[in-house]
């Protein structure tokens, strides 16, 4: 039988999102145009026109009529059409080569995602070809799946719940770097005994004891952190940020929350609350330095104007802060720079 040699190739570029039309006629004239240049043939040398495509993938029926049009309608050609990729109609125009009817073939492949929910989508359009119900949804059947995983004892609800909250505190802190090299998350307190009930409540979490003046961890070794009204207790802020920017790998962020000094409406009932019914408190309840020490150390931490100067001093760029709560809280979050 005849030997087959392919003589010339062009590709329109893969696109996610296109800003121009995508039908097949638009899609293919270009790249018929492209590869008949570069091979010096001209359109009447073709013998046997062969296409491939899915009317699924398309959203439409019949789609590779209208893709006939990018060849034209005059003169008449040999053509044909696989409802499979461009692979399988490359087969196709191999054998008729092969067999003599053709000396020559153009193959063609063409496709475009189909407008719509992903979900809805590939349940109605790629079920049929993999024998399962057009319904439910991929997410509908896992969570059938995990229903029978829990009626059958193979796990819990509560160990799912444990993965769940591990995964979604992986995306959102960027698989964060533990000590030993892993992904997970790493919680760190000064205090033994905070550290004591922070793992009864959550045991998935690496809980370290240490200080954030001598971060017991490597440098660049995390994504993200995050400090939650803790910065106003560090004894040298500065430093303390210092350390956070050398754990941070470049481009990771940091996320601060702390209470500052309220502006605008809320501001006279919080001084109201902190210098007067704290107090108070203090002297009545057990314990009653502490509620001396959290207005105190309320006043002396800088304003959050103040706080975006000190993280780009310690190497954080893009700082940026927005109160919430009527203005007795702050989120600070900053990038490490290179």
């Amino acid at each position: 039988m005849t030997d087959v040699a392919v003589v010339g190739f062009a590709q329109a570029p893969s696109l996610r999102h296109g800003e121009s039309t995508t039908s097949g006629v638009e899609m293919l004239v270009p790249i018929f145009q492209q590869v008949l240049k570069s091979t010096g043939l001209a359109k009447d040398d073709i013998g046997f026109w062969c296409s491939g495509s899915s009317d699924y993938l398309a959203g439409r029926a019949f789609s590779f009529v209208q893709a006939v049009d990018a060849i034209g309608a005059f003169p008449p050609v040999m053509e044909s059409h696989v409802e499979m990729d461009g692979a399988w109609a490359l087969y196709e125009a191999r054998l008729k080569i092969r067999t003599g009817e053709v000396e020559t073939a153009l193959v063609y492949g063409f496709g475009k995602s189909s407008a719509g929910n992903l979900r809805r989508v590939l349940s109605l359009q790629l079920d049929p070809y993999l024998h399962a119900p057009l319904w439910p949804d991929s997410v509908s059947v896992a969570a059938l799946q995990a229903r029978l995983g829990i009626e059958a004892g193979i796990w819990s609800e509560k160990e799912m719940a444990e993965k769940v909250l591990l995964e979604i505190s992986a995306k959102r802190l960027g698989h964060t770097g533990v000590v030993n090299g892993g992904g997970g998350v790493v919680g760190l307190d000064f205090a033994e005994r905070m550290l004591e009930r922070a793992r009864a409540k959550e045991p998935a979490i690496e809980w370290v004891q240490g200080d954030v003046l001598a971060l017991p961890f490597p440098d660049a070794s995390f994504d993200a952190a995050t400090v939650g009204f803790g910065v106003r207790n560090v004894e040298d802020l500065e430093a303390g940020l210092r350390g956070l920017r050398r754990v941070l790998r470049p481009g990771g962020r940091l996320a601060i929350l702390e209470i500052p000094t309220p502006r605008g409406p809320l501001a006279p009932f919080y001084r109201l609350w902190f210098d007067r019914a704290i107090p108070l408190l203090g002297r009545v309840l057990p314990g009653g330095a502490a509620y001396t020490y959290l207005p105190a150390s309320v006043r002396r931490f800088p304003e959050p104007e103040a706080l975006v100067d000190l993280l780009a001093g310690a190497g954080f760029a893009s700082v940026r802060f927005r109160r919430f709560a009527g203005g007795i809280v702050a989120l600070h979050v900053g990038e490490a720079g290179e």
